[in-house]
C-alpha cells in the first residue's frame, strides 16, 4: 500500500490515510473472516482494470515500483489456468473465462502471452519495466509456489531476485 498505491492517491480530504491503511490490515488479517478465493477471483477480468491498472500506469508514469501489482497480475495469470499447484481444479467465474484460460495455458511457456488480452491489459505488454516485473513474479510463483512467493514479495525477497 505504501510503495505502490499511496503515491497515486493524491490529497484525500477528510481521510486519515494512516488509520485507513491500518484498518485494512486489521480486517484482512482477521483469521475469523473466511473469504473464498473463488469469490475474490470472480469476474477478475473486470476488476483488474479498475483496481490495479490505474496504480500500475501512475507508477510507471512516475518511474516508481510496480512489483506488487505485477505480482498480482502474474498470480492472476497462473490462477486462470484453472488448476492449482497441487493439481486441484479451480472454478473460474468470469465472462472472459475461455480467453483467460487459453492465454493462461499459453503463458506457461511464454508468460507475456497472458498480457495480450487487450480487453483487460490494453497496451501494458509493451511496457518493458512492467513486463520485467511481471515475468520475474510469474517465474518466482511457478518455481516456489504461491504461499512462499507471497511471503517473499512481502519481505522484498522477490525484489532482489
Amino acid at each position: 500500500m505504501g510503495n505502490e498505491v499511496t503515491p497515486t492517491l493524491g490529497g484525500l480530504e477528510g481521510v486519515n490515510l494512516k488509520n485507513y491503511k491500518f484498518s485494512l490490515i486489521q480486517r484482512f488479517g482477521n483469521i475469523y473472516i473466511k473469504d473464498q478465493i473463488e469469490r475474490i477471483c470472480s469476474e477478475i477480468s473486470a476488476k483488474i482494470p479498475i483496481f490495479i491498472l490505474p496504480t500500475v500506469y501512475a507508477q510507471l508514469e512516475n518511474d516508481r515500483t510496480i512489483n506488487h501489482a505485477a505480482f498480482i497480475i502474474a498470480a492472476f495469470a497462473i490462477y486462470s489456468v484453472g488448476v492449482n499447484e497441487h493439481g486441484a481444479q479451480l472454478i473460474i467465474k468470469d465472462a472472459m473465462e475461455t480467453e483467460l484460460t487459453e492465454k493462461a495455458i499459453l503463458a506457461r511457456t511464454s508468460p507475456a502471452t497472458f498480457l495480450e488480452i487487450s480487453a483487460i491489459f490494453g497496451d501494458l505488454k509493451n511496457s518493458k519495466p512492467f513486463l520485467e516485473a511481471y515475468t520475474k513474479a510469474y517465474d518466482h510463483i511457478i518455481k516456489n509456489g504461491i504461499e512462499k512467493s507471497v511471503k517473499d514479495i512481502n519481505s522484498t525477497v522477490l525484489n532482489k531476485i
